[in-house]
């Protein structure tokens, strides 16, 4: 398999490992701000359906996402054979005079 733009792979080993840096920067920043209003033993109660397993699952399908799109973007080609082929055709060019002085009568 070729890329037409292989140089986009090189985003591979940036991208989604600053995605994975800062999702798991965004859940302790988002932990220790929820810690620092609420109790730890009243947390639990206040904070219903937020899953930190769902987060997580979240935030890894848009990693995965933002790496198949990097790969879409690199263009991946394969199966590429190149043929010939031979046209036979009459090119026919019709014109059409419509101007008034087509109105005039012939003289004959």
């Amino acid at each position: 398999m070729n890329f037409a733009y292989g140089h986009v792979l090189w985003l591979l080993l940036v991208i989604p490992a600053a995605l994975v840096v800062f999702f798991w920067w965004a859940m302790r920043e988002r932990q220790r701000l929820m810690t620092q209003f609420i109790q730890a033993r009243l947390l639990h109660g206040l904070v219903f359906g937020v899953s930190p397993t769902r987060m997580k699952v979240r935030f890894a399908l848009v990693t995965i996402v933002v790496a198949l799109l990097l790969i879409a973007l690199a263009r991946p080609q394969w199966g590429f054979i190149w043929q010939e082929s031979k046209q036979k055709g009459l090119d026919i060019v019709v014109a059409i005079d419509t101007s008034k002085s087509m109105l005039a009568e012939d003289i004959a």
